[in-house]
């Protein structure tokens, strides 16, 4: 982070005044260094607000970006802002992001913001969304969406971000088995079922709530299935009522408290492995070339042992802490 304390410092204070280019430099500054953006974690975080994360996850094309846009305009309606912040997988054959959710959501006043997030490719959601989302808050977003490209039984970490989850869902993709396979069941606040004017919608929308009520998974809060229509605006207010609804519900069982510790707590755990994966990635690339030299052939096993006695070899010798 090439920048001194004065120019963060000015950066905040255009933050808080809503300048849109601070808002988005702060952010490009976490973003590109995270750590070193949490040395100046007490000045960013000074006038830290009250905030809720709302996460949105599903599978791609069942309407995540269409409900999120009806969803801001009715949350501007009722005076509170709005920051958005879509996870964007890179390719793996370009290293590039289609930021395609900058056309889908088209809700835009003073009291929002959007910005895409690029995540490495079958990833989860990276930490640095943590810092962004405690900087937003601080600077007085009310909500701040989270729009996941999907989750199931490998990226189920979103749960540990949010506030309050959402799981869109859509009839006409598939039986209910495949629900369960994927561990969309077990996730969310809110399930809304998209599409509502589709055919089988109602008949979705039974199987949905009867897998629910028959599951012993539900320990916090009693999920809620909402029936949404996109396309024709059709529950929108709903959906506004149930956030709110759970919201107040979280504050009162002071769940809500304790999963703002659990978004910290993980997200350090995150930050921890990562630059330990990284740090030892590299002894191992380094000790792969000397075996190369080394060696001409080795069998499987004997690969694995070499590798683990110069790895703990190398590790006993340097600091791989953060």
């Amino acid at each position: 982070m090439n920048v001194n304390d004065r120019a963060i410092k000015m950066l905040i204070n255009g933050s808080l005044k809503g300048d849109r280019k601070a808002i988005a430099k702060m952010i490009t500054l976490i973003e590109e260094d995270p750590i070193a953006a949490l040395r100046y974690e007490d000045e960013i975080l000074k006038y830290r607000r009250d905030f809720i994360v709302l996460g949105f996850s599903g599978a791609p094309g069942v309407g995540k970006s269409s409900i999120i846009n009806h969803l801001i305009r009715e949350l501007r309606r009722r005076s509170h802002k709005v920051a958005v912040l879509a996870l964007d997988p890179t390719s793996v054959i370009s290293g590039g992001s289609l930021l395609g959710d900058r056309v889908r959501v088209r809700y835009f006043d003073e009291g929002t913001f959007f910005r895409s997030i690029t995540t490495q490719p079958e990833s989860d959601v990276p930490w640095k969304v943590c810092p962004i989302i405690e900087f937003l808050g601080s600077i007085g977003y009310d909500y701040i969406i989270l729009e996941h490209p999907g989750a199931g039984q490998v990226d189920v970490r979103i749960r540990d971000i949010a506030d309050i989850l959402a799981i869109v869902l859509q009839p006409l993709t598939g039986d209910e088995i495949q629900m369960l396979k994927a561990g969309l069941l077990e996730l969310g606040d809110i399930y809304i079922i998209n599409k509502y004017d589709l055919p089988q919608a109602e008949l979705f929308y039974t199987i949905v709530e009867s897998i629910l009520s028959a599951s012993r998974l539900l320990t916090t809060i009693k999920p809620k299935v909402l029936k949404v229509s996109a396309l024709k605006g059709f529950g929108i207010d709903d959906l506004v009522n149930t956030l709110f609804s759970i919201e107040q519900e979280l504050r009162d069982k002071g769940i809500l408290a304790i999963r703002r510790l659990k978004r910290i707590l993980s997200c350090a755990e995150s930050a921890i492995i990562s630059d330990v994966k990284l740090k030892v990635n590299n002894i191992v690339k380094d000790i792969e070339r000397k075996l190369i030299r080394e060696h001409e052939y080795l069998s499987l096993r004997n690969a694995i042992i070499s590798l683990r006695k110069h790895l703990i070899r190398a590790m006993c010798g340097r600091n791989i802490g953060v």
